[in-house]
C-alpha cells in the first residue's frame, strides 16, 4: 500500500517518489494478411501482427518453373515485384501474389519439364471394318 498524504489548502495529493508506479499499456498491433497462390510463396506467410508505427518487408518467390505473375497490396496491382515493404503501419493491410507456369522454362538437360497439367491426347485413329471377300466361279477355258 503507498500512502497519499492529502493537501487540504490546494486539494493536491503527495505521493512520495520513492513509491512511484509504473502503468504500461499494450502495444496497438495491425494485422497484415497474406495469401498466396499455387506456384510460389510469400514469406513471412500467414496473419502478421504487427506493432503501430513499425515496418514489414516481404519476399515474394516464385517455384522452379514459375513465374511472378503479380502482386497486390490492399487491392491495388504493384506488378511483378519480388518485396514490398509496408512502412509507419497504422492499419490492416493485405498482401498478395499470384503465379504462372513458365512455358519456356528448360531443364538441367536442356529439355522442357512435364507441365503440371496433363496434355490433352488425339484419339486413336478408327481402321476401317474389314469387309468379306467374295467368291467368284473361275471361268472355264
Amino acid at each position: 500500500m503507498i500512502p497519499i498524504q492529502v493537501l487540504s489548502k490546494t486539494g493536491y495529493a503527495f505521493i512520495p517518489a520513492s513509491k512511484t508506479a509504473a502503468i504500461h499499456k499494450a502495444p496497438v498491433t495491425h494485422a497484415i494478411t497474406v495469401t498466396v497462390g499455387e506456384g510460389g510463396t510469400i514469406s513471412p506467410r500467414g496473419t502478421i501482427l504487427v506493432n503501430h508505427g513499425d515496418s514489414k518487408t516481404f519476399t515474394i518467390s516464385p517455384n522452379k518453373n514459375y513465374l511472378i505473375e503479380s502482386v497486390t497490396i490492399d487491392g491495388i496491382n504493384q506488378g511483378k515485384i519480388t518485396t514490398y515493404t509496408f512502412t509507419d503501419i497504422v492499419e490492416n493491410h493485405s498482401i498478395s501474389a499470384t503465379f504462372k507456369y513458365n512455358d519456356n522454362a528448360t531443364t538441367e538437360e536442356g529439355s522442357k519439364p512435364a507441365p503440371t497439367e496433363p496434355m490433352p491426347t488425339e484419339p486413336a485413329p478408327t481402321k476401317p471394318a474389314p469387309t468379306e471377300p467374295t467368291l467368284t466361279e473361275p471361268t472355264p477355258t
